[in-house]
């Protein structure tokens, strides 16, 4: 969600390298609906099992990638647009995003020496 905002431009760029900091954030959850793994690697599964055709990914034209890729485009991503067509929500997170969007989300919260927390200046219903 916050790849999305700091792309959109509703948050700045600064805040993803804030992200991987040891501290809390508060950012919405996007949808879970149209994620999957995209990408993964068989070299431990290779040296272990030792298979007669192991699995290459080391280049965009080997078997597995091939394999991989025509399964991605046929089914998965086909899948993904259809399921979005008729459900419409990443269309629906997104305008919650716009709607409900709070600039302080993405600052960072006061230390616990403080005590308090900052508070919101957008009114919800």
């Amino acid at each position: 969600s916050l790849a999305i905002d700091a792309a959109r431009g509703a948050a700045p760029m600064s805040a993803m390298e804030d992200s991987m900091e040891k501290r809390i954030m508060r950012i919405s959850i996007a949808p879970a609906q149209g994620l999957f793994l995209d990408m993964s690697f068989f070299g431990t599964y290779n040296e272990k099992k030792k298979p007669d055709q192991p699995l290459d990914w080391s280049s965009e034209e080997s078997p597995a990638v091939m394999r991989w890729k025509r399964f991605k485009e046929g089914r998965i991503t086909t899948h993904i647009m259809a399921e979005e067509t008729k459900q419409h929500n990443f269309l629906r997170y997104i305008y919650g995003q716009e709607y409900h969007f709070e600039r302080e989300r993405y600052l960072p919260l006061p230390s616990e020496e403080e005590g308090k927390r900052p508070e919101s200046k957008v009114e919800h219903d």
